[in-house]
Order: C-alpha cells, then structure tokens, then sequence
C-alpha cells in the first residue's frame, strides 16, 4: 500500500502456504512472517516425559514470504520458539522495530522473542 494515498501497490496470491497451522501472522520489513503451532507427543508411552510432551506445543515464528522478491521463504527454520500447553490460545502479537523483536501474549504469558534474521535468509 502506497502510504501517500493509501493506494494498493501489489497483490499477492498465496497458494503454495499451509495456513492451518499459523496462528498468527504479521508482517515486518517486507517479509511475511507466520506464527505455527506444532502438537508435543514425540514420546512414547514408556518414555517418563510421556505425559508433560503429549500435553505441549511448540510454537515458533518463521519466514513465510518475502514480499518485496514476491519470493517464498527458503528455509523452514523458524526465527523464535517457545513451549507452551496444548490448550493455550495466541491474543495478541505485536512487532517491536526498535528492538526487532516480537511479544506474544498467550494464554496469560508474555513471550519476547528476538528475531534471528540470519536464520530466516529468503
């Protein structure tokens, strides 16, 4: 969007993304950035962590689509991660430019996480 006139400069289509797993997305310096959320449960039942990893999630935050390439992202490494409960819900993410970092309110918690640029190469 041109921000003298508030006119649309690009449209994109985005085909080729898996949306159901993005809780969240946002966009910062040209680049699309999704918020995921991954099931625990890669234990075993005989495994003692069984229980606390069937009951957590992972969520991280990658490189989605570089907006200004019209490129997608080449890597599937996210740039931030945290560990939370399964039933836990996103409310809120804010991007900070100052400090190029994002916080997330999930369920009841603040989560800052800096991003890792060089990991999210495009």
């Amino acid at each position: 969007m041109a921000p003298e006139s508030l006119k649309e400069k690009a449209r994109f289509e985005l085909n080729m993304l898996d949306t159901r797993s993005l809780a969240n997305a946002f966009i910062s310096c040209g680049v699309l950035y999704g918020v995921e959320s991954v099931d625990g449960g890669e234990a075993t039942s005989s495994d003692p962590d069984y229980e606390e990893d069937r009951n957590s999630r992972t969520k991280s935050v990658r490189a989605l689509f570089d907006l200004k390439s019209g490129l997608y992202a080449a890597t599937e490494k996210g740039v931030g991660s945290w560990e939370t409960q399964k039933a836990s819900s996103i409310s809120s993410v804010q991007y900070d430019s100052l400090s190029d970092s994002i916080a997330i309110f999930d369920s009841g918690r603040i989560y800052s996480i800096q991003l890792l640029r060089k990991h999210a190469a495009i």
